[in-house]
């Protein structure tokens, strides 16, 4: 069983890759990686205390990630969206880069 304590640790440590990962599995859609990622944390508190350890979460977040985007995709069937012409893509790919500072 995982303690409570833990998996607010859990939630902090992985929040941010398994929604990266749902946002490049939905076609770099925002508001449906969001959903699907709430969705897989979601999952994870109702099993939480079924599970044996903490060991290999990251794998068992991946594929609760990978079967609520099916879900997702089964429900929402869309066309695929192009980076180019997704500002909002553009916007937050540019807010997660860092450019190293100029040391001259």
């Amino acid at each position: 069983m995982i303690e409570h304590e833990a998996c607010e640790k859990i939630i902090s440590t992985y929040y941010r890759e398994i929604y990266s990962y749902c946002f490049v599995k939905l076609n770099y859609r925002h508001h449906s990686a969001e959903d699907c990622t709430q969705d897989v944390f979601v999952v994870f508190f109702q099993k939480h205390d079924k599970l044996e350890t903490a060991e290999n979460i990251r794998i068992w977040l991946y594929r609760t990630a990978d079967n609520v985007i099916k879900a997702c995709l089964r429900k929402n069937p869309t066309t695929d969206v192009s980076i180019e012409n997704n500002p909002e893509v553009i916007a937050e790919m540019a807010a997660e880069t860092s450019f190293p500072e100029d040391t001259d």
